[in-house]
């Protein structure tokens, strides 16, 4: 979020350095409004809501259109998760529920989601990694063992 609402709050001199890039914003759009008359700009600006914007922004009038996306519903979080997995190269076992998995991330948005699948992949791989070290951990071990001279 280059432009926080937190920027409204404590005087922090990052809070400070966020509202001065805002009213500089505006100010860069108020004197070029004459000229955009006949070459319009569009401004596109995302958060998480709409009270996430700083309010020198709501308040400048640069934002003359603001509405909301709803997050996906579960059968599009599925979807999502699944394209997600896929192309990270990762196949799922038969009891790997996508629809569960889906319903218990309500709210979750697409980068939510690419951050859950980054950690799933992530511990998927450790413990892939643990059952191999242990794996050959003990078939040295058993190795050890027969081969054990007199």
């Amino acid at each position: 979020q280059l432009i926080p609402a937190s920027s409204d709050e404590q005087p922090s001199p990052a809070n400070l350095r966020h509202r001065q890039l805002a009213e500089t914003f505006v100010d860069i759009m108020s004197r070029a409004a004459p000229h955009l008359q006949q070459r319009p700009v569009v401004v596109v600006a995302s958060a998480r809501s709409l009270h996430s914007f700083s309010t020198v922004l709501q308040m400048g009038g640069v934002l003359a259109m603001k509405f909301s996306i709803p997050p996906p519903s579960p059968e599009g979080r599925r979807e999502i998760i699944e394209k997600l997995l896929k192309g990270r190269g990762m196949k799922l076992s038969a009891d790997v529920d996508l629809r569960a998995l889906a319903y218990q991330t309500e709210g979750y948005v697409g980068l939510d989601l690419t951050q859950l699948v980054d950690r799933l992949v992530h511990a998927a791989t450790l413990r892939l990694l643990d059952h191999k070290h242990n794996y050959h951990t003990n078939n040295n071990k058993k190795k050890k063992k027969t081969n054990k001279s007199y």
